[in-house]
């Protein structure tokens, strides 16, 4: 009986838990709605989470040449393009859209990025056939609630009509985040972090694809790597809202 109780409590304490985040994250998506997520300052009706005077501060990403260069490599086979939106530098104001995106559940502003970034990539790159989206461990994608390269990807597929494949790979290893790793270091922390699922197939034609923010591009060649393996007939490019660098 005590044994039992016990485990009804803490049945109880996790869906306690889990309510509160839930609550958290709907006050949170009104507060977002309402206010700029960089200058906090109160939104017209027309205006999806960044205002337009702080969009005006946001710098290009560099050109896609220039990032395809800077990217590609034999490991990960032949890429098309590589799309990005926007630069990132110390103190760069988008930022606080990137976290506002992966933290803060604005999954509204993120599938507005993707659809910034698919204006970008219609007018950048050959016809897209479908959009890939990096994966998140079950893990972390419980704890956050949503996947955020997932909602980028549907911003995209509304102006390019393209499908979105999210069951095509899964995150095998719940890696720690590149953010504080050095260059060097970037590549072996995500090496074999993705398998391909049982029941999926890589999709043939032109894939994009997707995550919010690319630095070294270590994740995303190792996503595009892991595909390579057992599909030939597939063209990879890939699409970030942010990278380092600047135009």
């Amino acid at each position: 009986m005590l044994t039992t109780n016990r485990s009804r409590l803490k049945q109880l304490q996790s869906a306690v838990s889990q309510g509160a985040k839930l609550l958290q994250h709907l006050l949170l998506d009104v507060v977002c709605d309402a206010t700029c997520v960089v200058c906090r300052e109160t939104l017209s009706t027309k205006q999806s989470g960044v205002c337009l005077e702080c969009s005006q501060h946001f710098v290009s990403a560099p050109l896609p040449a220039e990032l395809l260069k800077r990217v590609a490599n034999e490991e990960s086979g032949p890429l098309h393009t590589v799309c990005a939106l926007y630069g990132l530098y110390p103190q760069a104001p988008f930022f606080e859209v990137l976290h506002a995106i992966k933290y803060h559940h604005t999954m509204d502003l993120a599938a507005e990025m993707g659809r910034r970034l698919g204006q970008f990539v219609r007018y950048s790159s050959r016809p897209v056939d479908g959009i890939i989206p990096i994966p998140l461990h079950p893990a972390r994608r419980r704890e956050r609630g949503y996947n955020q390269s997932e909602c980028i990807a549907n911003g995209i597929a509304e102006v390019l009509n393209a499908p979105v494949y999210c069951n095509v790979i899964r995150r095998a290893r719940n890696n720690t985040t590149q953010t504080d790793l050095k260059h060097s270091d970037r590549k072996a922390n995500v090496s074999g972090i993705f398998t391909l699922r049982s029941d999926a197939s890589v999709p043939c034609g032109h894939m994009l694809v997707v995550d919010d923010v690319m630095t070294t591009g270590a994740t995303i060649l190792e996503a595009i790597r892991t595909m390579n393996c057992v599909s030939k007939d597939t063209i990879f490019s890939i699409g970030v809202l942010a990278t380092t660098g600047k135009q």
